[in-house]
């Protein structure tokens, strides 16, 4: 496990460990597991990315509405206040001035409406980059927990910790002992 924290790719077993029956079966698994956490991981960082991608385009392109928006707001403004001039000189009925009216109206609800994703989107394109660095610090953190006895005890299928110090002394006790 501190191979895999150190970011290398292989381990070289331990000389305690050196005779002890299918060590190199052991090794082989370790290796196993360790390629898959490297990927779980490696893919879990590009998922982050391809959605902060997106999200990111998701805010341009929310930005572009809110300016079009804006702009047909503006337009709308400018015709609300023509039709309000026509309509205290007469050519122009009241119906027409509401109708415009609702028209602005409707704009600026769109408008808030494109606020509020764009800051959702916002929100939403800084959650990938703190999943991101989780992930990327969470590895060492993930292995540095494997290096527990415990959790290796729980993963290879033990529910009860109550015995894991007689599965590690049994296994230390099958090791050749150092010189020392």
């Amino acid at each position: 496990m501190r191979a895999e924290i150190a970011g290398e790719q292989s381990f070289e077993i331990p000389t305690e460990l050196a005779g002890t029956p299918d060590v190199d079966k052991l090794k082989a698994q370790e290796l196993n597991l360790m390629r898959l956490r490297r990927v779980d991981i490696e893919s879990q960082i590009e998922a982050a990315s391809d959605l902060s991608r997106l999200y990111g385009q998701q805010v341009q392109s929310l930005e572009a509405k809110i300016n079009s928006q804006k702009r047909q707001i503006d337009l709308a403004q400018k015709e609300l206040d023509n039709v309000n001039s026509l309509v205290s000189k007469g050519p122009v009925s009241n119906s027409r001035q509401v109708s415009v009216d609702r028209g602005v109206a409707d704009a600026q609800g769109t408008l808030i409406d494109l606020e509020v994703a764009l800051t959702t989107a916002r929100r939403g394109s800084a959650k990938p980059t703190v999943r991101r660095s989780i992930s990327s610090t969470g590895r060492t953190a993930k292995t540095g927990e494997l290096l527990n006895p415990r959790s290796i005890w729980r993963s290879a299928g033990r529910r009860s910790i109550s015995g894991w110090p007689s599965f590690w002394a049994s296994r230390l006790a099958t090791a050749p002992s150092s010189p020392r």
